[in-house]
């Protein structure tokens, strides 16, 4: 039972092994502790990329385009930051872009097309295999 709780596994014995899927990340710090998240750790990472204008949809749109195209993305990593809103037209793209993605931000971000349902959710997850050090 506690192998079938490992996504990455049960991807596998499917047929669809993680470790063939691709993910590029915007703005994330070489040394960011998201980097060792397990939706990346089994992926394949493609480039990384540092937006100044994080507010530009319009680049962040044709920087994953452009890589999109090349490797056939699976995973879009984006770090906002300090920013608590996306821009309509990067939402709108994010949301028909069919990949998965992670959205990392210091604020809550408030979404334009969502509904405040979905909004209103929050997602915890603790890790039950974490080590405990000490005494």
């Amino acid at each position: 039972l506690l192998l079938f709780r490992n996504s990455e596994l049960l991807s596998s014995l499917f047929g669809r092994p993680v470790t063939n899927e691709k993910y590029l990340t915007i703005n994330l710090k070489e040394d960011s502790l998201f980097r060792n998240l397990r939706i990346m750790s089994f992926r394949k990472k493609i480039e990384d990329f540092e937006i100044i204008n994080l507010n530009n949809s319009s680049e962040i749109i044709k920087t994953i385009d452009r890589v999109n195209k090349r490797e056939n993305l699976n995973l879009i990593v984006i770090n906002f930051e300090e920013i608590n809103q996306i821009n309509k037209e990067l939402e709108n793209y994010l949301i028909n872009l069919n990949k998965k993605i992670l959205i990392i931000s210091k604020e809550s971000i408030k979404f334009n097309t969502l509904t405040n349902d979905l909004i209103a959710i929050y997602f915890t997850r603790l890790n039950s295999n974490l080590i405990k050090y000490g005494k």
